[in-house]
């Protein structure tokens, strides 16, 4: 039977999280990455919140049979086989015990109170009717906080007041707990499955050609686009084109104008002739 201790109401049906759903489902969000494995135990346990071992029981038993040993009875302590049986649908080994004890030697150590976080399952330090000392467990719903003077953190549990319970536990009492988390051991099978997230970037969607003038210009380097410029606007390039303007040259044609005539040039007197004139000359001045 559970222990002392209140926590939680009255069942009135799955609380959230996983929604209660079969250990296939839950074990299939993991393998696809939706869920971490630690946060799935902690969503799973949340789910069945409030499940009594009175009122409920089939439905009690029906969660429990995942522990690993088949039919587990809620009319002996069974708060191991709530950790085994939330541990197990999300994939994750556990001790297949019914004996909270056996989880002190699970996993690995979390070795400061600080470092306890959401999926980790923490044991008493009370002797138990097993021979292994702790005599209950629970999981780590939250982190754990320091606050007046003391460290709590936030839980769910089985067998808490004869029910799946979630509490505030004091973990400064004088009983002390230990915290061990999941190793690679306990995690191997569940994360050989997990599909890895793709880590390559998502293509850009092509865009639609822009064609100007009979020219790609999605494909077209600067080098072939002389006619725009860096004011060029995509309004520009959706106008319409204007028509070739005729080129016109104007050529200057050299006409020759009317041969002139050329100016008589005086005789030439070749030296006798002008030696004949001076001394004709100089007789004369005689």
């Amino acid at each position: 039977m559970g222990g002392g201790g209140g926590g939680g109401g009255e069942y009135t049906g799955p609380t959230g999280g996983t929604g209660g759903r079969s250990a296939d489902a839950v074990i299939a969000d993991v393998v696809a990455g939706k869920i971490s494995p630690t946060d799935s135990v902690v969503k799973d346990a949340m789910s069945v919140l409030g499940l009594r071992e009175g009122q409920e029981r089939n439905q009690l038993i029906d969660y429990l049979k995942h522990a690993g040993k088949g039919y587990v009875d809620p009319n002996n302590r069974w708060c191991a086989a709530f950790v085994n049986a939330a541990l197990e649908r999300s994939g994750i080994q556990g001790t297949g015990s019914a004996a909270a004890g056996s989880f002190r030697k699970w996993g690995n150590e979390v070795k400061e109170y600080k470092d306890i976080k959401e999926g980790d399952v923490l044991v008493n330090n009370i002797p138990s009717r097993t021979g292994l000392l702790g005599d209950h467990v629970v999981i780590a719903a939250g982190k754990a906080v320091y606050r007046n003077g003391k460290w709590t953190v936030p839980t769910i549990e089985g067998n808490h007041a004869n029910k799946v319970s979630s509490r505030q536990l004091d973990l400064s009492s004088s009983r002390g707990w230990i915290a061990r988390r999941a190793g690679d051991r306990e995690t191997a099978k569940i994360q050989s499955q997990i599909k890895p997230q793709s880590t390559e970037a998502t293509p850009a969607p092509k865009k639609a050609p822009t064609v100007y003038d009979g020219i790609d210009l999605s494909k077209s380097s600067q080098s072939m686009l002389p006619q725009l410029s860096k004011d060029t606007t995509i309004s520009d390039l959706q106008k319409e084109p204007e028509p070739a303007q005729r080129h016109t040259e104007t050529v200057i044609k050299y006409v020759p104008g009317p041969k002139s005539k050329p100016t008589p040039s005086e005789p030439e007197i070749d030296q006798s002739t002008e030696a004949e004139i001076n001394q004709v000359g100089n007789t004369d001045s005689r």
